[in-house]
């Protein structure tokens, strides 16, 4: 099993944005963008991932990182 890092926080500090400002281009709420970035986010819309990346000129998988999980899925059998 892998988990999805989201790596919004440098892409927007790398275009020179504000939490503030990209919530304003993407009609998104700070908090959300906030929650994305410290990871405690349950999920992104394709809609809202599509408007990130818009703003930030970047694709998806620039956004998402697919890493290893601790998870070890159980032996059956």
């Amino acid at each position: 099993m892998s988990e999805i890092a989201v790596r919004l926080g440098s892409w927007r500090v790398a275009r020179g944005l504000t939490q503030e400002q990209l919530a304003a281009q993407t009609d998104l709420p700070r908090d959300t963008i906030s929650a994305l970035e410290r990871g405690k986010s349950g999920g992104i819309e394709f809609s809202a991932l599509a408007r990130l990346c818009d703003a930030l000129a970047c694709t998806p998988n620039d956004l998402l990182e697919l890493g290893e999980s601790s998870h070890v899925a159980p032996i059956l059998g």
